[in-house]
This record gives structure tokens, sequence and C-alpha cells, in this order.
């Protein structure tokens, strides 16, 4: 869905006259809406399931335990 939202936005910029632009646009905006809206049921549908928030994304690099085993590159050994 946000997917055709988008590709209808690049439509409208193509298009010829004011009319073609604004009716592309109102495409557009409703495509965004459905996907805004199922986002949200979705995340509904998550939270009764698990019965909790679900918990915050841990996928950046600060958040990341450091590694405390490395290999050498010289002599390919492994290094505590």
């Amino acid at each position: 869905m946000a997917y055709e939202n988008l590709l209808t936005r690049e439509r409208a910029d193509l298009a010829d006259t004011k009319e073609e632009y604004t009716a592309q646009m109102k495409v557009a905006e409703d495509w965004f809406q459905k996907a805004l809206a199922t986002k949200k049921r979705k995340a509904e549908q998550k939270a009764k399931t698990s019965g909790a928030a679900s918990p915050p994304n841990n996928r950046s690099s600060g958040n990341r335990a450091p590694r405390s085993v490395k290999k050498s590159p010289a002599s390919g050994q492994w290094a505590s």
C-alpha cells in the first residue's frame, strides 16, 4: 500500500493538467491512509496476542555488546 502511494504520487507529478494531478494525489492519499490503518490494526493485534507492548528495537550498533574474541589477522590464531 505504501508502494502504491509512492507510485501514484509519481504519476501525479507527471500529470498534464491540474485536475489529473489533484485526482492522482487523492488516490495516493487514500493509499496512505489505508497503509496507516493497516499498520495500526496490526500493532493492536500484536499487543493483544503478546499481552504487552513490543520490546524496543535494539538493532542500532550502539546497543550491541562488544565482541571479546577476535581473530588475529596476522597469525590467523584466535586471541582473547
